[in-house]
């Protein structure tokens, strides 16, 4: 090997060890890149899923009432004040029967 061989190779080495650092920039800026874009979709999916989980409980809540509603207002049944309610301090007149008997 001659002195002119070796300087090209010593020329050689210099420029791969740049051309190694480029493709170990690009690879770390492409494992970067994913890792944003994956931590970016798992922020975008749980925001999704709360915003989902409080629009079902506020349907849930307004079913909810809608059904209370709906038994308060419910023709068929008998309103409480069609019927009288005995109460239990007051003694049953003589002769009387009382409902429960």
């Amino acid at each position: 090997m001659t002195i002119q061989d070796g300087d090209r190779l010593i020329k050689r080495l210099k420029r791969g060890n740049g051309f190694i650092l480029l493709e170990v920039l690009v690879a770390m800026s492409l494992i970067m890149g994913s890792w944003m874009a994956a931590t970016h979709a798992y922020q975008k999916l749980t925001l999704v899923l709360q915003q989902q989980e409080r629009k079902r409980s506020q349907l849930r809540r307004d079913f909810d009432i809608y059904e209370i509603e709906s038994i308060k207002n419910d023709a068929t049944r008998v309103s409480s004040r069609n019927h009288h309610l005995r109460s239990s301090a007051k003694p049953v007149a003589k002769g009387k029967r009382s409902l429960g008997s």
